[in-house]
């Protein structure tokens, strides 16, 4: 299991899975997941209760379009060719309202439910080449008590380029969309979402960005994503006296995004990795015009283990 505790929302986050792998040879496992997801935003309940009212009225800080995200996740995975990885399985979501009692008061739903079955497709068709993702989930209305009904799809492609040993270029780059806008659901994709929970050491930073607003994840019926880092043992800090014989790995970052209604988003940053900490600096961009800095840093304390 994993655990965090994000301290401006003050909310924690859990992810516990239950895994038994029957096929080692062909990455065959069954597994359940019980988690919460990240908070996400629904903009048309706040258009919903402003149509109920005659007169406009200053939601701002109710915090009425924010939804707690728990979830269960059932999956079965295989390699069925030595080119193509399959997982499928069902998702069932559940989402209340942060703010219940005002919710309550406007006479709005306090809980949305789907239940969605899914399909995620892993491509290698060639040795040396990227890898090639596509994840399909729609709803299905009425089941499990399930009142959203919605159809999405992404693609997603990686890519590790080794220049030699110790020089490392990741590129990646994905799209997706919502295809069912018949009716009033959350946009909760796979593949571009925010992390609360980091996987591991091997440079969760790659293929995220970092200083967005938590917002643009939830407002967009599509997307169009891409990132890029170089990696080496020997860019700045290295070179630095004391603190360089610490370093063992620095890199440079670069995202883009397209979404809907907003002009170009990109960030560039720079992180050093020790044998027990990370450490990142951050800035954001709308075409030229420079957004937000941001630091950021993790701990890893049983690498050796």
């Amino acid at each position: 299991p994993r655990i965090g505790y994000n301290v401006k929302i003050k909310q924690f986050f859990h992810h516990t899975s239950l895994k038994m792998t029957y096929n080692p040879k062909r990455n065959g496992y069954a597994e359940i997941t019980v988690a919460n997801g990240n908070r996400i935003s629904n903009e048309s309940v706040i258009e919903a209760i402003k149509n109920n009212h005659n007169d406009p009225q200053d939601y701002e800080g109710k915090d009425l379009d924010y939804f707690k995200d728990n979830y269960i996740k059932v999956h079965n995975n295989i390699v069925a060719f030595d080119w193509l990885e399959i997982m499928a399985g069902v998702v069932y979501h559940i989402r209340r309202p942060v703010n219940v009692a005002d919710m309550e008061k406007e006479h709005m739903p306090t809980v949305y439910r789907s239940f969605a079955p899914a399909i995620t497709l892993h491509l290698t068709p060639w040795r040396k080449g990227p890898v090639l993702t596509f994840n399909y989930e729609r709803s299905l209305n009425n089941v499990f008590g399930s009142n959203l009904q919605y159809e999405r799809i992404e693609m997603d492609a990686s890519y590790k380029f080794k220049l030699d040993r110790m020089h490392l270029v990741n590129l990646k780059a994905g799209s997706g969309l919502y295809t069912n806008r018949k009716t009033n659901y959350f946009l909760d994709y796979t593949n571009f979402h925010d992390q609360n929970l980091p996987e591991g050491w091997d440079d969760d930073w790659t293929g995220h960005f970092q200083l967005i607003d938590s917002r643009w994840y939830n407002t967009s019926k599509y997307y169009v994503r891409g990132h890029a880092s170089y990696e080496s043992p020997l860019l700045v800090c290295s070179f630095l006296p004391i603190i360089g014989r610490y370093i063992e790995t620095e890199r440079f970052y670069l995202s883009m995004l397209s979404i809907q209604h907003t002009r170009a988003y990109s960030e560039i940053g720079y992180g050093a990795s020790t044998r027990l900490v990370s450490i990142g600096a951050f800035a954001s961009f709308l075409n030229t015009k420079i957004q937000d800095i941001g630091f950021k840093f993790t701990f890893e304390l049983f690498r050796k283990w």
